[in-house]
């Protein structure tokens, strides 16, 4: 089994379709039939069903596409982790410890990842060293996070994504893809969400043209909407967003080679609702968004203002 083979699924998978699938990938339809069905064979099962109503996937097909994503995503990992480490990052942990752990756990938790991990080393930093997040969100539609990521097509034509994403469910509200978004765009696609699902209280975002704009900003505060602007170099303070940003890259961007912009936009719309809907999110208990939304609340931290 090749790595080219997954791709191949995958594509095959999303689009549920072997010519939408090989357009997608830039081949003939029928090396990429045949080798979904090398994959099939090796794996000794059926992955797709196909019939003249269509092709579907398997429960099996729906199982190896779940686990595909995963070994994607490690993969990417392992990349990253691979150029760290080539980039001299590594041999470092630095530790924030609270200060209701007592100094009897601190000293046992240090001598044991002394003794496993003789060649790193811990710094421990005080919490009060540490500055809490402001409006640190304990509900859905409190707080929404938009911030921008940038790609290119085959032919070298700019692709700009305005990303909105509500930080405590995670869910990806949408993803508006075009060659530019100014300000009177950015203001339509938050007119649009606000009327799906409210205003939210707070909008946090960089200091980037497009949301400091004297447009932006008076349309915000018509619609009784706060600001929560990061501060400049500090991009972690939008970390929820930053955060989604690495796997939009990861797990979209790097995967996909767009013709068009309009391509971008219709293989990037699945993506955004396979994140909301089938991954599972390890910060959310190994939830989708859209299941950790229909939760009830429980043992909920006082938010931070």
């Amino acid at each position: 089994m090749e790595l080219r083979h997954l791709r191949y699924f995958v594509a095959v998978a999303e689009e549920l379709h072997f010519g939408r699938a090989a357009a997608r990938l830039n081949i003939d339809q029928s090396p990429l039939s045949r080798a979904i069905r090398d994959l099939e064979s090796h794996l000794g099962v059926e992955l797709f069903i196909r019939g003249k109503t269509g092709t579907r996937l398997t429960r099996a097909g729906e199982v190896f596409q779940s686990d595909v994503y995963k070994m994607f995503t490690l993969l990417n990992q392992a990349k990253t982790s691979a150029a760290s480490a080539a980039a001299g990052f590594s041999g470092t942990l630095r530790v924030a410890v609270s200060d209701s752990v007592s100094a009897t756990k601190l000293a046992t938790l240090l001598a044991r990842c002394r003794e496993e991990e003789p060649e790193v080393a811990m710094r421990p930093t005080s919490s009060r060293q540490v500055q809490p997040r402001v409006h640190t969100p304990f509900k859905a539609n409190m707080v929404w996070a938009y911030d921008f990521v940038f790609d290119t097509t085959a032919s070298g034509q700019q692709i700009k994504c305005l990303m909105v994403v509500d930080e405590y469910t995670q869910e990806c509200l949408a993803i508006d893809v075009a060659g530019a978004i100014r300000s009177d765009r950015v203001i339509k696609v938050l007119s649009r969400l606000v009327s799906l699902h409210g205003a939210p209280l707070f909008m946090r975002s960089d200091n980037g043209p497009e949301f400091v704009s004297q447009a932006v900003l008076k349309w915000i505060s018509q619609a009784g909407i706060a600001t929560v602007l990061n501060d400049p170099g500090k991009p972690w303070q939008n970390g929820t967003d930053e955060s989604f940003n690495g796997k939009f890259r990861d797990e979209c961007l790097s995967l996909e080679w767009f013709r068009s912009r309009r391509e971008a936009a219709v293989v990037i719309e699945p993506w955004r609702n396979h994140y909301n809907e089938v991954r599972p999110h390890s910060s959310l208990q190994y939830l989708t968004p859209a299941e950790f939304k229909q939760q009830p609340r429980r043992d909920l931290p006082p938010a931070v203002f």
